[in-house]
């Protein structure tokens, strides 16, 4: 038995629809929410389940789409009565004992009882930032990230809603939340976060440490071309990757502005061969026809599309965009596909 706990939200319902693509039974699926959204009912393939009172026996793996701040005593719960969990909160995200990253790029143990999904701006960097950093070595990385409002889950969207509608009706809303400050027509850097003196929001920390753990777990990589003595396969290591993070005004969609330099030269159709070389990458880069990554263009798509590709000498600048709930919730279920397959 499978449940999704935070099955009413933005993810919970990209999961639920990514389980159905995959042809999971109904009847082996419990829905799980907030107190107030028992009794909810939810279409799921064509059929109704109603969302149950949180109760963890019985089930055999949980995916938590919970907020951070509800998540750890849910989790610590469903681990007492044997439920394994895949958690896409964060919750373990600094926790070296707990595996945590990128399924496909990360070595998940199959006898794990607690594993951790990247977040979207995470998964995003890490499934374009791969192949170039085993091609050449990634030396260091500046990304900017743009997060639509369903970053917040459904109170982003429909708050983002309510201000535009208010703002074209000449009223300003009444309270900006759940973001900062209004976030219709505007733009915001305050993604997460902040700490009192501390430089950079907790969305920005957690984006290049889900890339490290990422980069860390990854199967070794060969040898720089031209390298001299080159060594053999040897691990990767993450490089330093600096990330800011703005809150734009739309309602879905990722997208990051890449900017780094690599340790070993690329040119420009290397970059293209090696990104082509991933099949979780499709590269759409003729922006002379207006072929480019967009954040509409990715809609239920679980690929990350990269364009806008430029180089000089070891410097490379890309343009990379996906739907975020959609590829955190194809990512889980590649990791729960595997499990149940051990």
């Amino acid at each position: 038995m499978i449940a999704i706990v935070g099955a009413t939200g933005v993810l919970g319902t990209q999961l639920i629809s990514a389980l159905g693509r995959a042809d999971h039974p109904v009847e082996e699926l419990t829905l799980f929410a907030s107190e107030k959204s028992v009794g909810t009912e939810v279409d799921v393939g064509g059929e109704t389940l109603e969302v149950e009172p949180i109760e963890f026996r019985g089930i055999d793996v949980a995916l938590f789409a919970t907020p951070l701040a509800a998540s750890r005593p849910l989790i610590d719960a469903a681990l007492k009565v044997g439920t394994r969990v895949i958690d896409f909160s964060g919750a373990f995200r600094s926790d070296r004992s707990v595996p945590h990253g990128v399924p496909g790029l990360t070595a998940f143990p199959s006898d794990a009882r607690v594993a951790g999904v990247a977040g979207a701006a995470g998964l995003t960097l890490s499934r374009a930032l791969a192949p170039l950093h085993r091609a050449a070595r990634v030396a260091w990385a500046d990304v900017t990230a743009l997060h639509g409002a369903g970053h917040r889950g459904r109170a982003g969207v429909e708050a983002l809603e309510k201000q535009t509608a208010g703002l074209l009706s000449g009223r300003h809303p009444d309270s900006p939340e759940p973001f900062a400050q209004t976030a219709a027509f505007n733009v915001l850097p305050h993604v997460g976060a902040f700490a009192k003196a501390h430089p950079q929001s907790s969305e920005e920390l957690a984006t290049a440490l889900d890339f490290a753990r990422a980069v860390e777990a990854a199967p070794p990589a060969p040898p720089l071309r031209g390298a001299p003595n080159p060594a053999p396969f040897a691990p990767l290591t993450a490089p330093p990757v600096r990330v800011t993070a703005l809150h734009v005004p739309v309602f879905h969609g990722l997208v990051l502005s890449v900017s780094l330099q690599l340790e070993g030269p690329l040119d420009v159709e290397a970059v293209r061969a090696a990104l082509k070389g991933s099949s979780r990458v499709k590269v759409l880069d003729a922006p002379d026809e207006g072929i480019y990554p967009t954040a509409l263009l990715t809609a239920d798509d679980e690929a990350v599309h990269v364009g806008r590709i430029r180089v000089a000498g070891n410097h490379v600048w890309f343009v990379a965009a996906a739907d975020a709930a959609a590829l955190v919730a194809s990512a889980g279920l590649e990791l729960l596909t595997i499990w149940q397959g051990e």
